[in-house]
């Protein structure tokens, strides 16, 4: 039979509510104000109730449907549906309220749908064909909510009954306390955990999983975005189908993964695959991987990112598959993890391994490969700069195009190479003065020593080579600081040395020719026709005795003996003296003690005649002077003869006699001091000078016309000034307007950049303003679906709200859920948002009102 209600207001809910006749405002049971109010709302929304108006309290009498009962506890049931004991329960369209196992004490719970039904417990909501609520015995389990067909809220058997736990969605489920469940199919087991979206999973306490089909297996895991796996304790994937397989791993980008513990990918398709390995960028793998766990096979597996050439072409394809299996034969269990690949297409393989650039390969244990197009697949192998190739152990490549395979060695500049250790050839051991020299480092034995000191120090029999080119691309070596010069040395030695140890001895060749120490050339005499002729060589001093042998000869007589028909040979002499001009020897008229002979050894020969006093014989010493003349000067290949003007000045022309150089005079040096002139000019022949160098210093100027003397070019003290044209100055360098070509990429923060540092700049900006405006899109679109979410607004009201938004293309969703206090004055909203950008957004909300 039908029941006559009436509407009252409830001061705790600040509304009109529907009770039983006989039920006071502020009576014993004043839940029942709450639950009627409820189930009333219940009613309005699935129109299960007819009401006689619907502008309450203008009418104060409302009749149930005649298939509601109501019984005496406040209860009200629906046809088909059921309640086992309790009050202030609700059941509706085949529901059911029960008590647990024999518990009748259900309070507060609400069942809506087909076989629907909430057992145990309290303030719990099961709506939906085959929702369920298992609250459990007793009134531990409260405040769970399942809406939706075949939604579940249920206990896990370890930790008691549920509480406060949220299934919303076709299926949801929640196995646990304060969680919750959003979105079809959408499942957790675990405590304080969240999964939203289609198929989310969770299966550990506080993890949380959002979006489609993603998962989170590991205490404290998160897994945000589509198909994304969080396997292990503390893993975190932010990205679209990546994973994060072991403990402390994290995943940023679509399709990464992080298979080793602690180690992190960031970029998509990045992997960092070993433990505590790092991953940053599109397709770079810090250590590789294989289903059986084979290192070997993981090699086998390594990616082609075209370094040899592109898939299609079979000759890299063949070379990428021989160089794969160069590194397989090369392992013998190295160790892993550690490894770190940054950039963009890089392999780092094992521990401490380092790939950073573009299509880089560290494949070699402690190798490091950086730049693009290298690799390192050695171990200590060091690779730095464009297209090279090391396989030597412990050896360091810096440049481009090189390919090195000589161990222990260093390899500097483009297209650098070596025929590896080149035995030198070392003289025999020189003695001095009871002290032996020899080289050292000239050979390479198994024994040698290794030490800084000693004669005997050699290279090992490891060591390798230093080079900085090759044959046809040869390069200087500059300041370089000056090496020690001693007899175990083996440092390099600078120009500036070398100059000095020539000067030095062409110093010490001088010296000998004016009796200082050093070695004196020797000249061979020959005496003819009653002439004898006795050399002597004592301690480098050569002493030729001549003397008359022959008869017929008249005391007092002069007599010219010719030596050698007394000319040189290009004049027709038979045995010349080696560098002497002309010499005569003429006797003395008397036998007097004066200089029985006379030597004249012509220009740069010097003689000293000597008497011996006891003996009579008299000893000639024949050596070069200090200071050299010549009549003639040979310039060039040509042979041409230039001679000396009288005035003391060299003038030397060209062939075609219209180029002069003018070489004036200027002071002697002092001491090791070099003569300068005062001023050394390039003429024409017509006068006009094209380049002087003065005291004031370095002009070099030519007419930007010809027949005017406007300097084009000049350099002095202010700068290098090209007339209508660039100049540089102590200020800085001026173009002139011109284009400054072929500027290299600048490093320093004061280099200067050129255009395409200039361009990849900007197109970096551009790349990352387009993103920014893609995010920031999808963020105002997030922001927006936010912002259009209905929210309770009665009190005591509970809402599940859905919104969606779009802005220039960029679409977004929002899902939220929102609480209206009994008393109408607090309010609680959260909500969860996401876009097509892969971006995940979440806020939560309270306030409070009052008058």
């Amino acid at each position: 039979m039908n029941k006559i209600f009436k509407t009252i207001y409830n001061e705790v809910l600040g509304a009109w509510v529907a009770v039983s006749e006989f039920a006071k405002p502020n009576g014993k049971k004043s839940k029942s104000l709450l639950a009627s109010a409820v189930a009333m709302s219940s009613l309005f929304t699935w129109g299960g109730v007819a009401v006689a108006d619907d502008t309450a309290p203008k009418v104060d009498v409302y009749h149930l449907a005649k298939d509601l009962v109501q019984d005496d506890n406040g209860n009200i049931i629906g046809s088909q549906s059921q309640v086992s004991g309790g009050y202030l329960n609700f059941a509706l369209i085949n529901g059911s309220v029960v008590g647990y196992e024999g518990d009748i004490n259900p309070e507060g719970n609400v069942s809506i749908g087909a076989q629907s039904f909430v057992k145990g417990g309290t303030d719990s909501f099961a709506i939906g064909s085959h929702a369920q609520v298992h609250n459990g015995p007793g009134t531990d389990g409260f405040g769970n909510y399942a809406i939706g067909a075949g939604a579940q809220v249920a206990a896990l058997k370890k930790d008691g009954n549920p509480q406060s736990s949220i299934a919303i969605g076709s299926f949801a489920k929640v196995y646990g306390r304060e969680s919750q469940s959003i979105g079809y199919e959408a499942q957790v087991y675990g405590n304080k955990s969240v999964a939203i979206g289609h198929g989310a999973d969770v299966q550990a306490d506080m993890a949380y999983a959002f979006g489609y089909q993603s998962h989170a297996f590991g205490k404290y895991s998160m897994s945000f975005g589509a198909t994304s796996i969080a396997k292990k304790e503390q893993s975190i994937v932010l990205g679209v189908g990546s994973e994060a397989s072991d403990i402390g791993s994290m995943v940023i980008g679509n399709f990464a993964y992080a298979r080793g513990p602690y180690s992190s990918a960031f970029g998509t398709n990045a992997q960092a695959n070993t433990g505590r390995s790092v991953a940053v960028g599109t397709l770079n793998y810090a250590g590789l991987y294989s289903d059986s766990g084979d290192i070997k096979d993981a090699i086998r597996n390594m990616p082609n990112f075209g370094l040899f050439g592109t898939e299609d072409d079979p000759l890299g394809v063949e070379e990428f598959n021989k160089f794969v299996k160069e590194v397989v034969d090369a392992n013998s269990d190295q160790k892993l993890g550690h490894s770190s690949a940054i950039g963009v297409e890089n392999v780092a393989l094992y521990q401490t391994d380092v790939a950073m650039g573009f299509r880089n390969y560290a494949v070699g244990l402690n190798s490091v490969a950086m730049g693009r197009d290298n690799i390192a697949q050695s171990k200590g192998a060091l690779v730095f700069g464009y297209s090279n190739r090391l396989k030597a152990e412990k050896s360091i490549v810096l440049g481009s195009n090189i390919t090195a395979e000589q161990t222990n060695s260093v390899y500097l500049g483009d297209l650098s190479a070596s025929d590896g250790w080149q035995t030198p050839v070392a003289p025999a051991p020189l003695t001095i003065n009871g002290k032996t020299y020899s080289w050292a480092a000239a050979s390479k034995e198994p024994t040698a020593t290794t030490g800084t000191t000693g004669s005997n120090r050699q290279a090992a029999n490891s060591y390798g080579i230093v080079t900085v080119g090759s044959v046809g691309n040869e390069r200087q070596i500059q300041h370089v600081a000056a090496g020690r010069v001693s007899n175990d040395s083996t440092d390099a030695i600078n120009g500036s040395q070398l100059n000095y140890y020539v000067k030095k001895l062409e110093q010490d060749i001088g010296k000998a020719g004016t009796g200082g120490s050093g070695t004196v050339p020797e000249y061979d005499f020959i005496g003819e026709k009653g002439i004898s002729v006795e050399k002597k060589v004592i301690e480098g001093k050569t002493t030729i005795t001549i003397s008359y042998t022959g008869t017929g000869t008249t005391p007092g007589e002069t007599t010219e003996i010719k030596v050698g028909a007394n000319n040189p040979a290009e004049k027709g002499g038979a045995n010349p003296v080696v560098g002497v001009k002309d010499l005569d020897i003429v006797g003395a008229l008397t036998n007097s003690n004066e200089d029985p002979s006379k030597f004249d050894g012509g220009r740069n020969i010097q003689t000293t005649v000597k008497k011996d006093a006891d003996t009579g014989k008299t000893t000639v010493t024949v050596a070069l002077k200090n200071d050299l003349e010549s009549n003639t000067l040979t310039v060039g290949g040509d042979g041409q003869n230039k001679k000396p003007k009288a005035d003391g000045k060299i003038n030397v022309v060209d062939k075609k006699g219209n180029t002069t150089v003018k070489i004036t005079s200027g002071s002697e040096a002092e001491g090791t001091n070099s003569a300068v002139a005062p001023s050394v000019k390039v003429s024409s022949v017509d006068g006009q000078n094209l380049t002087s160098l003065e005291a004031t210093g370095l002009t070099i100027s030519a007419p930007a016309t010809p027949g005017t003397t406007a300097p084009a070019v000049s350099l002095n003290a202010t700068g290098l000034h090209i007339k209508d044209g660039p100049s540089v100055t102590k200020d800085g360098i001026d173009a002139g307007g011109r284009v400054i070509s072929n500027v290299s990429a600048g490093v320093k923060p004061t280099d200067a950049v050129n255009v395409s540092q200039l361009n990849k700049t900007r197109n970096d900006l551009i790349n990352r303003m387009d993103a920014n405006h893609e995010q920031a899109l999808g963020s105002a679109a997030m922001a927006m679906a936010m912002a259009n979410l209905p929210h309770a607004i009665r009190p005591g009201d509970k809402t599940v709200s859905v919104a969606g938004s779009t802005v220039h293309g960029k679409a977004a969703f929002a899902v939220g859920i929102s609480s209206s206090s009994l008393t109408g004055k607090w309010q609680l909203r959260g909500s969860v948002s996401g876009s097509d950008n892969g971006d995940i957004g979440a806020g939560i909300g309270a306030g409070y009102t009052w008058r």
